[in-house]
């Protein structure tokens, strides 16, 4: 049996909409939190797909239904049930996006100069003296050591003042607080592998019900119009 975690595996039911997708991007839990709206979406479409595939089984064993019938049972079975995937799915990602954007944008914010105003000027007039490349490759190595004191000095500052293009500090500054916000950093990572996971999986619920339904929607609907006709005969 599943628990509210362990999704049963359902060999009828493709692995790409298992929410053990999920937890791959994120292997050691730190970001479950943050990716437990994805995980609960992919566990409702995974348990939607499979939730048809035994309705068909069941109703096929049942003499009453014929092939036709039982394909416009599962249909509308299906498309109560996509509904709510389809929904989920969308408000997720739309949830997600607003995070990515609210994330990128405090890695752009403007650098603050930690150091005393005289230090960081004299450091900016060292930088300005350096190559263009030496100027950037100093920076970096300055940024991942830690030297807080140095790299706000020239991002915290107008770039020309340290010979800096506007680029090359726009691409410094976001690596300056990535290396100084890890978790920011690292839950950034984490909804945007989410944010691809239902782009890129999602439109699988779709095929996946057409599997299990056993026929496209163009036939399904023949289907039904030939049943309303039948029950306005017989009306």
């Amino acid at each position: 049996m599943s628990t509210e975690n362990e999704i049963q595996i359902d060999s009828r039911v493709t692995a790409s909409l298992h929410p053990g997708v999920v937890d791959a991007l994120d292997p050691d839990g730190v970001e479950a939190g943050v990716l437990a709206p994805t995980r609960a979406a992919f566990a409702l479409a995974y348990n939607a797909i499979s939730k048809m595939h035994t309705a068909r089984a069941v109703a096929s064993k049942d003499p009453t239904m014929t092939e036709a019938t039982m394909t416009i049972a599962v249909a509308d079975m299906g498309d109560r049930l996509m509904d709510k995937v389809t929904r989920e799915f969308d408000s997720v990602r739309a949830n997600l996006v607003k995070g990515i954007d609210a994330l990128e944008a405090s890695l752009r914010r403007p650098v603050e100069v930690q150091g005393a105003a005289s230090v960081s000027a004299e450091i900016r007039a060292h930088i300005a003296r350096m190559a263009p490349g030496e100027r950037m490759e100093f920076l970096r190595k300055r940024i991942q050591a830690g030297d807080t004191i140095t790299a706000s000095a020239a991002l915290g500052a107008p770039g020309y003042l340290s010979g800096i293009e506007d680029e090359v500090q726009t691409v410094l500054t976001r690596m300056f607080h990535e290396r100084n916000s890890p978790d920011t950093a690292r839950r950034l990572k984490a909804m945007q592998a989410a944010r691809d996971l239902i782009e890129g999986n999602a439109p699988l619920t779709f095929k996946e019900r057409d599997k299990a339904v056993g026929k496209h929607p163009g036939q399904v609907k023949l289907l039904r119009d030939a049943h309303a006709k039948t029950r306005a005969a017989l009306a």
